[in-house]
């Protein structure tokens, strides 16, 4: 999840050098999230563990489906079009 969450940091073409956008925002949540878990998780604290894999998971999930959206550029006309 870092491998593809990290280099999305830096993906600015589709907004023109615009800026970061809300997909970036998820990014960073699953940054954050997977570094608590894996924190938590090598501490024993699987209980403590499971709620920041879910929001590993889902922060990541809503970057792509927002990448997924109409309006943005490659995929949506790979996928639909």
């Amino acid at each position: 999840m870092a491998a593809v969450a990290l280099p999305s940091l830096w993906i600015f073409e589709i907004r023109q050098g615009v800026g970061p956008s809300f997909l970036h925002l998820l990014s960073v949540w699953t940054l954050i999230s997977l570094a608590c878990a894996t924190y938590l998780i090598r501490r024993g604290k699987v209980r403590a563990h499971k709620p920041f894999m879910i929001g590993t998971f889902l922060g990541l999930a809503g970057a792509d489906a927002g990448a997924l959206m109409p309006g943005r550029a490659a995929l949506y006309a790979f996928f639909f079009a």
